[in-house]
């Protein structure tokens, strides 16, 4: 052999060595499937097993079942089946944002270099019951496994998703399925009793076929690990009985786990209590990759023998770089974070990064946001020092320009979250210096700022509302968030409810997925920010907590009620959805989707802005952080 061929043999053995990490044990692929909605009631908890009679009496003999095995997260599909993948409990609703942490996909794909054909995901369910993409920056742009969704979930929607899964075994023979059989779960909501116990059966039909084509097929033949469990349960009888789920009872919570192929041991029962995220380092133990970010742990009674390869350790630089950025993530970041924002005001180096946004003779609305937030920061920490730097700063820019600039510097001390009221004095002057020769991006700010005088609330809303109807209504997000504040400060002018309808609709537009964010952590700061101060007025809440439109009817919200044909039409073009036929329901839609699955995701927000060193990369670093402040000191009940 010469030295060029001993190279290129060296270089292949380099790159395929993590994928033989696995060569300890004897399996090389792993299928996971999930027989969707069904408690363990009517699997292994019925002691006639008479709706699971293959997964009992034919596959449960050659492997090992978990008779206490549960969901404890939230008992809905899509948090479901990204608690599995993950590792880690998930909040994302169905229909909502991506997962907030990487997945046995992306640890597979990046560690053992595998090609995309080998990771399949077949969903029976739509596409609203699962995504592969994670929000965790470091794998938001790892390659994805191929995802198919929609294959089935009606009558005969188990057999079209049998038909697929045989259809890409034979193609491209694949080493890490996920498998949802959706019709059991989708039965089960509405339909008769006897209509969901016949769903099960035949999903227990097709999971029992699946394991006789592995066992015949010499791809996977005694080298297949087969993983069958459920996302959820049901609600038992005291909860509302089967047609529903999602709380935290016996029924929505006790699932069934059974696990068979050439490394689990025979005809066992496991009665310690095991979770749903367990799964996740299971399949990486069994396949040699890690899962550095995952909550849970191996299931080692499941394997004839644990050789421990899935260790608390990184082998690529994106999991290095991840885990570190999490380590960061759940360190005290409001401290962090401030700290980073004031010491970028006083060392030469960062400054630089921010003077374009601080060294002004004016104001800006940057500087606004990141000094509240700092405020605020010294409010949660109880450090004043926090404040002091606060009033030295403003005290430091009311001395430089001219009188214009000096007042300006006033408005903005003013604004800033204290315990007083602003006086009188102030809110009519401001008032009065709104005019057509001032800025367009001033007149918000400064209603925002008259509405904090109790007696000046009135002709702040009504200058407000004169400025918007003069507009084209292509607000900034700085426009929405000081129509909001206003509106949360007059809650009695209609006209202003009015408008802030319609920031709300243009402000869930800039939202780019459920649940997602900008790709500037300065431009999701102001999104999330905005979102909190949505969450107290009450036409907003009574929208985030009504189901599909029962509001519509009787009584709805003043602020909705009102809305005349034209205003309908605005609404639809805020939205981004100018030929909508039914605004209403596509607002709400937007609501419960971006504005309630979206707000618990502000801790994306923090993994966006901080990194390794704590770094906030972003064009505006005063916006990022400040915003950032703001959220993370919100009270829990806000979020």
């Amino acid at each position: 052999m010469n030295r060029l061929s001993c190279l290129f043999l060296l270089a292949a053995l380099c790159i395929v060595q993590p994928v033989l990490a696995g060569a300890k044990y004897s399996t090389q692929n792993v299928f996971i499937c999930v027989m969707d909605g069904v408690r363990y009631s009517e699997t292994f908890g019925d002691p006639s097993h008479k709706y699971i009679p293959h997964i009992w009496n034919d596959l449960r003999p050659q492997g090992t079942i978990y008779t206490n095995f549960y969901n404890a997260g939230i008992t809905v599909t899509r948090p479901g089946h990204s608690s599995l993948v993950t590792g880690t409990w998930q909040t994302c609703s169905n229909d909502g944002p991506r997962m907030s942490m990487p997945s046995i996909f992306d640890y597979y794909l990046d560690e053992c270099k595998v090609p995309r054909s080998k990771v399949w995901i077949i969903f029976g369910k739509g596409s609203y019951a699962f995504s592969p993409a994670t929000a965790f920056p470091q794998y938001a742009d790892c390659p994805k496994p191929n995802f198919e969704a929609g294959v089935g979930e009606d009558a005969d929607g188990d057999e079209k998703v049998l038909a697929r899964v045989f259809h890409v075994m034979e193609t491209d023979h694949p080493s890490l399925v996920l498998i949802n059989f959706g019709h059991t779960d989708s039965s089960g909501h509405g339909g008769p009793f006897a209509e969901h116990t016949k769903a099960i059966q035949t999903c227990d039909e097709m999971m029992w076929r699946l394991w006789q084509k592995i066992q015949t097929d010499s791809a996977y033949k005694d080298k297949t690990t087969l993983i069958l469990t459920n996302d959820h349960g049901r609600h038992d009888e005291p909860h509302g009985d089967y047609n529903w789920h999602g709380c935290d009872c016996e029924g929505c919570q006790h699932i069934m786990l059974a696990v068979l192929g050439p490394d689990t041991p025979k005809n066992i029962s496991i009665s310690r209590r095991a979770l749903l995220i367990d799964i996740a380092p299971t399949a990486g133990e069994l396949l040699g990759f890690r899962t550095p970010l995952a909550k849970a742990e191996v299931l080692k009674d499941c394997l004839t023998h644990f050789e421990g390869v899935n260790k608390k350790e990184v082998r690529t630089v994106r999991a290095k770089r991840a885990v570190t950025q999490q380590e960061v993530a759940e360190r005290d970041l409001v401290r962090i974070v401030a700290d980073r924002l004031v010491s970028a005001a006083y060392q030469s180096e960062e400054a630089k990064r921010v003077r374009a946004t601080w060294d002004h003779a004016e104001p800006t609305f940057s500087i606004r946001i990141a000094l509240a937030g700092l405020l605020a920061a010294s409010e949660k920490t109880r450090d004043p020092k926090y404040s002091e730097f606060v009033e030295e700063f403003l005290s430091k820019a009311a001395n430089n320009g001219d009188a214009q600039s000096k007042r300006q510097w006033m408005y903005l001390r003013a604004s800033l979250p204290t315990r007083e009221k602003v006086e009188d004095s102030l809110a009519a002057e401001v008032l009065s210096e709104v005019g057509a020769d001032k800025p367009e991006a001033h007149i918000p700010a400064a209603c925002a700022l008259a509405a904090q005088s109790s007696n000046y609330q009135k002709q702040a809303a009504q200058t407000m509302v004169q400025f918007l109807s003069a507009r084209k209504h292509d607000y900034t997000p700085e426009t929405v968030y000081h129509i909001i504040q206003t509106a949360v400060l007059c809650p009695h002018d209609d006209a202003l409810m009015k408008e802030s309808v319609f920031a709300a609709a243009s402000l869930l537009n800039r939202i780019p997925e459920c649940g997602g964010l900008a790709d500037d952590p300065a431009d999701s700061g102001l999104i999330l920010c905005s979102l909190v101060q949505l969450e107290r007025l009450q036409w907003w809440q009574k929208m985030r907590a009504s189901q599909r439109l029962p509001w519509l009817e009787d009584p709805m919200p003043p602020a909705l009620k009102s809305l005349t044909k034209e205003d309908l039409a605005r609404l639809a073009e805020a939205l981004g959805q100018p030929g909508s036929k039914s605004p209403l329901e596509a607002f709400q839609d937007a609501v419960a989707l971006k504005g309630k699955t979206g707000l618990p995701y502000s801790v994306d927000l923090l993994r966006y802005c901080v990194h390794q060193a704590g770094y906030i990369p972003s064009r505006d670093l005063g916006l990022a952080a400040g915003a950032f402040l703001l959220l993370a000191t919100e009270k829990e009940e806000r979020r």
